[in-house]
Formats: structure tokens, C-alpha cells, sequence
């Protein structure tokens, strides 16, 4: 099964991205490098929602619902 990893340390062209979006049996993995910065923004805004600051279009609604507060449930988000 060919695979394409994708991230800022990868070097996959535009056309393997296409050609694997056309092909079912590729599989696409995100290189360790993005892996551990998705890691690290969870915990950034983790910690942010732990503050109980308000996250403007997480905790809030956005543009003219700013004022609307969005109920936050991480084990619904995953």
C-alpha cells in the first residue's frame, strides 16, 4: 500500500498530495514533526481553557455572536 507523509520535514510535492487524494489505497500519515506540534497546541490550549480566559470562536461565538458562549466539551472533541 503506498503511503505519503505529510508535514513541514516531509517532501511531498503537490502532485503526490493530488495523486493520493485520486487514490483510496494510499495511505497518508503526518510525519513526527507535526505530530509533536499538534501535540504541543493541544496542551497550549488546554492549559488556555483551564484559565477559564475566553478563547475567541472556542469559548465564544464569532463575529457578530461574540458574545454567545460556546459550551466547550473536550471528551466530545476528542
Amino acid at each position: 500500500m503506498p503511503t505519503l507523509t505529510l508535514g513541514p520535514d516531509s517532501n511531498a510535492s503537490a502532485e503526490e498530495l493530488v495523486g493520493a487524494a485520486r487514490d483510496p489505497k494510499t495511505l497518508l500519515r503526518f510525519s513526527t514533526q507535526s505530530l509533536s506540534a499538534m501535540a504541543s497546541s493541544h496542551e497550549a490550549l488546554d492549559r488556555i481553557l483551564s484559565s477559564g480566559q475566553p478563547v475567541y470562536g472556542i469559548t465564544t461565538g464569532v463575529g457578530p455572536f461574540i458574545e454567545d458562549k460556546a459550551h466547550v466539551d473536550s471528551e466530545r472533541q476528542g
